[in-house]
This record gives C-alpha cells, sequence and structure tokens, in this order.
C-alpha cells in the first residue's frame, strides 16, 4: 500500500487541457456523449467498523464498509479517486466533499 501511495500521482491524475479533449472525443465517438471526460461512481469496500461508530458504516445492504469513488476515462484508466468515507454516507455527499468536486466548478441540474 505505502508504494502505491508514494506513486499516486504517476497513475492516477486528473488529465491536462489537451488531454481532456481528447477524452471527450473518445466518449462521444464511442457512446455519442458530447462533453464527457469521465465516468463516475462509487463502490463499498468491506472493513471492520470501529465498535463505537457501526452504525456510521452499516450501508444499506446492512453491511459494514467504507466508499470508494472513482473517475475514469473511456479507456477505463483512473483519473480521480476519493476514499474513507463511511458506508452509510450517500454518494452525493461523498462527491461534494471530494476534493474533485472542491477544485472543480460542477452543475449539478
Amino acid at each position: 500500500m505505502n508504494v502505491i501511495i508514494i506513486n499516486v500521482d504517476k497513475f492516477i491524475r486528473w488529465p491536462s487541457k489537451d488531454e481532456c479533449l481528447v477524452i471527450e472525443e473518445s466518449f462521444k465517438s464511442k457512446a455519442g456523449f458530447p462533453g464527457v471526460i469521465g465516468a463516475i461512481d462509487g463502490c463499498h469496500i468491506n472493513v471492520k467498523a470501529p465498535i463505537k461508530q457501526a452504525d456510521s458504516y452499516t450501508n444499506r445492504k446492512l453491511g459494514k464498509s467504507i466508499i470508494l469513488q472513482a473517475i475514469c476515462t473511456e479507456g477505463k484508466l483512473f483519473t480521480n479517486i476519493s476514499v474513507g468515507f463511511p458506508g452509510r454516507v450517500h454518494d452525493a455527499r461523498v462527491l461534494v466533499n471530494s476534493e474533485l468536486y472542491k477544485r472543480t466548478a460542477f452543475i449539478i441540474l
């Protein structure tokens, strides 16, 4: 894990403006989605929850977890990850509290 943490910026990084144009064109040609530079989703990672905060880690399927939010290109390369919110937290809350959201002007319709 330490090796991954030390090297994370080499492998998981936000694309440059030029790279965004290429990614956008790929999404458009492959799926017909204009203006898209990433697909975002979340998943739950099972954990042993702290005893005093077990309720916070209980997800909708009654398991104990933390949430991993990830964004990837059309070529399945990760451009951003956020991990660590307790399993009970809603995906929207994970997004608005992520570093990506804080750095980016998102428009949510």
